[in-house]
């Protein structure tokens, strides 16, 4: 999660820089040297995508487990009942 949240807050920094660090003076030059490379925007995108993927698949075998153990408790109290 902290990885996810650490690519994140990356992206989005090199994505929206500060309107206090822009003024109408700015140079463009000066604000492209700001911006992270291509490769480093690929790769935080590659790690997003993979804790995102990540945290999908942990989601994914909590939900098999709980499926599993309300199966067990539902099969219990037919057992109880009959």
């Amino acid at each position: 999660m902290a990885s996810r949240v650490a690519s994140l807050s990356a992206l989005q920094a090199c994505l929206c820089l500060s309107e206090s660090s822009v003024t109408p003076d700015t140079d463009i030059k000066e604000l492209l040297l700001r911006l992270p490379s291509r490769e480093d925007i690929a790769k935080m995108l590659v790690d997003l995508d993979t804790s995102i993927q990540t945290k999908i698949s942990e989601l994914g075998a909590g939900l098999d487990s709980l499926d599993a153990r309300v199966q067990q408790r539902e099969t219990t109290i037919e057992a109880h009942n009959s």
